[in-house]
């Protein structure tokens, strides 16, 4: 595996890196350490008001040590999947690609799933999607804050939608990840089956590709869908309910219907 000189300028700055491998280019994000024991997953409603049905009762998850990227999937690192014909180009490509630092959008399931198996492929590291448990644990750490940066909402501290990476660095997560409040929805590994989260109860499980109607899904009585975290929204009165660390979103994963559909990487294990 060999250095690829074509990087942007702002990607290598945020600590990116290109290689190339088999005449295959591909990028490697900066990456963010989380360290393995218990956090609390889901709402409370005695401490946030917004909280809704499916993300309680709060309880105690404990995780293993995982690594997850510090920003979403960038339209440029997602080029190079469509180039060596691991993903199909996502609609609206030729736009998207006008703006190579934005993360990339109108992604199904089933691709966002498709490179990081290819990545991990490729660079022989285990690249995974995230599971729900390991996204939320890596937006809010372990105190069950509401948001990334604590638990009252400030505005300027989110990711406005469809927005470049980066731009709001106060708005890290305890262990850096940015862009957890805002910017995109980020598909998970995880079907929205009930809390408490249990790895072992199915919903964890990745050799269903297609939609799985075989499931119920949330309390709400709706099919079982992927899940998705972040909140991406444009409604300013409402971003303080959809940007919450414990907010639960999710579609069907063949299909993308919603344009803020991206994801963002994990190395490490996907057992939680």
């Amino acid at each position: 595996m060999r250095r690829a000189p074509t990087l942007p300028l702002t990607l290598y700055t945020l600590g990116y890196h290109s290689y190339a491998m088999n005449r295959e280019k591909f990028i490697v994000p900066p990456l963010c350490e989380v360290p393995a024991g218990p956090f609390l997953m889901g709402s409370d409603l005695a401490h946030d008001v917004h909280a809704r049905e499916n993300e309680m009762p709060q309880h105690t998850v404990v995780l293993l040590a995982f690594e997850i990227a510090q920003f979403p999937v960038t339209v440029a690192e997602y080029a190079y999947a469509i180039k060596a014909h691991i993903v199909p180009e996502p609609f609206d490509w030729n736009r998207q690609l006008t703006q190579p630092m934005r993360p990339i959008v109108n992604i199904a399931w089933r691709h966002a799933l498709a490179y990081a198996e290819w990545l991990a492929t490729i660079t022989e590291e285990p690249w995974f999607l995230p599971t729900e448990a390991q996204w939320e644990k890596a937006a809010r750490g372990t105190d069950g804050r509401i948001y990334p940066w604590g638990d009252t909402w400030t505005p300027e501290r989110a990711s406005f939608p469809y927005s470049p990476i980066g731009q709001h660095p106060t708005g890290a997560s305890p262990y850096g990840a940015h862009d957890m409040a805002g910017n995109i929805e980020q598909w998970v590994t995880s079907y929205t089956m009930p809390y408490p989260y249990d790895p072992t109860d199915g919903r964890e499980d990745l050799t269903v590709h297609e939609d799985n109607t075989d499931f119920k899904g949330s309390l709400s009585g709706i099919w079982a869908v992927r899940g998705s975290r972040g909140g991406s929204g444009d409604i300013p009165s409402a971003r303080a309910v959809w940007e919450r660390a414990a907010e639960r979103g999710g579609h069907y994963p063949s299909i993308n219907y919603e344009n803020e559909y991206g994801f963002r990487l994990l190395r490490g294990s996907t057992v939680s």
